[in-house]
């Protein structure tokens, strides 16, 4: 007797699961952007800001020129803010005390909206290359971890620094921007009926992202992951019923965290910062000292040229020449440190790249019929937010993993929505549809 065929071992009605092996792209240039995505969050240096991500996006997209494919730009609608932005940063190189450093960064941040954005956009046309490249990313931030864990490479004062930076807070940032997909991962399987599967997923990735915060003991990071999985969890199924997922959410929040506090399980250099954090002290009082004076010197470098700023890459050298208390380095805050090295209108252009990808995709949520798409497209909007958080504190949002979660939301957002109830679909592959992708981002404009 044939054994019979349950919904858990099915994609579809009817339809037996693809192996995994066949689901990886055939395809070189999907499969060099696939491998950029298991890099990206190392940042793999080649040469100073040249890293391996870059060089494997470069060639996808000179061999899709070469082959007679053509290469979706962004959305015209993107294009007097991406130009505005990049001609102030260019403009700004007249004022750099030290230009081959802000015409490296212009040259950074024109790749990514010139060359990264739009290759990702040509080769992700699918749920199923979109799933692959979130599994990638996932992967490769979960092995730097790994190898971060291993070298144990200290950064003072008890933390652990990412194998790959010197600085501590970027080995505990992951876990902010990836909690949302990995919830709506889960979510999947688990409604699959696949409970068992979920559970063993949920332990071996979020228990490695919950280490990289505790050993790294950033107060950023960690605020950043409750803002991000607080408003996934309560929102995720929209405003209906979301009171109540508020209130299961804070209280299982405050539960865990309490219960792990009172066990002894904080690490004892992440206790000791947050308390200082708290409680203020000499420690506390100088950090918060520098961060203002560092704000003060931005404010008046604004004051003194507010069209064009200091230039990318810059404002530590004059720092001190605007306030002398200031130490030499950039705001601790993308928005403040834009703006005095960039201008005011350069920074509006920036603003509108990041404030139209979140009206993209907030309609793309209210147009989804399927249950599954409005989650992970839910899932997309808390993850900016968690990068967002993190770059409150932070001088600038360059990191190509940033950007490459922000390609992928336009690219779900290029996709045309599934109907209602599909089943179970999440690792079919999806039909091709380059050609709807590229009026539906045209009508965008």
């Amino acid at each position: 007797m044939n054994r019979p065929t349950t919904i858990s071992r099915l994609t579809t009605v009817g339809e037996p699961r693809v192996p995994w092996r066949n689901r990886l792209p055939r395809d070189t240039v999907a499969r060099l952007v696939l491998f950029g995505a298991l890099v990206a969050p190392m940042d793999l240096k080649v040469v100073k800001s040249l890293t391996l991500f870059d060089v494997l996006l470069a060639v996808a997209g000179i061999t899709l020129v070469r082959s007679g494919r053509r290469v979706q730009p962004l959305p015209r609608l993107f294009f007097p803010a991406a130009f505005t932005f990049l001609f102030f940063a260019l403009a700004s190189c007249l004022r750099a005390t030290h230009p081959i450093e802000a015409i490296t960064q212009f040259g950074q941040f024109g790749f990514i909206l010139l060359v990264e954005l739009p290759v990702l956009l040509t080769v992700v046309t699918t749920k199923r290359m979109l799933h692959l490249m979130l599994g990638a990313l996932t992967a490769g931030t979960l092995f730097g971890i790994v190898v971060s864990f291993l070298m144990q490479q200290a950064a003072g004062a008890g933390r652990i620094a990412a194998f790959f930076s010197d600085n501590p807070n970027r080995l505990g940032y992951p876990l902010a921007y990836l909690l949302p997909f990995v919830l709506h991962h889960l979510a999947v399987v688990w409604g699959r009926g696949q409970k068992r599967k979920a559970i063993v997923t949920g332990v071996l990735v979020i228990y490695p992202l919950l280490w990289a915060v505790a050993a790294s003991a950033t107060r950023g990071g960690a605020t950043a992951a409750i803002v991000s999985f607080m408003i996934y969890v309560v929102f995720v199924e929209g405003r209906r019923g979301s009171a109540r997922r508020l209130t299961v959410a804070a209280v299982s929040v405050v539960v865990v965290l309490g219960t792990v506090y009172m066990a002894g399980l904080v690490p004892a250099t992440l206790e000791e910062r947050v308390t200082r954090s708290f409680a203020g002290g000499e420690d506390a009082t100088d950090l918060l000292e520098d961060r203002e004076n560092l704000a003060i010197a931005a404010g008046r470098a604004i004051a003194d040229s507010p069209f064009l700023g200091t230039g990318l890459d810059n404002f530590k050298f004059v720092a001190q020449w605007y306030e002398t208390r200031a130490t030499p380095q950039a705001p601790h805050n993308v928005w403040l440190a834009l703006t005095a090295q960039v201008g005011v209108i350069g920074t509006l252009g920036f603003v509108f790249i990041i404030a139209t990808w979140f009206e993209l995709l907030l309609r793309r949520r209210h147009r989804a019929e399927n249950r599954e798409d409005r989650r992970l497209t839910w899932a997309f909007l808390c993850s900016m937010v968690g990068i967002l958080m993190i770059f409150m504190a932070t001088p600038l949002m360059i990191h190509r993993h940033y950007w490459l979660i922000y390609g992928l939301g336009l690219a779900l957002f290029a996709m045309p929505a599934e109907p209602s109830d599909p089943g179970p679909t999440a690792d079919l592959p999806a039909r091709s549809v380059t050609a709807r992708t590229a009026r539906r981002l045209r009508a965008t404009a």
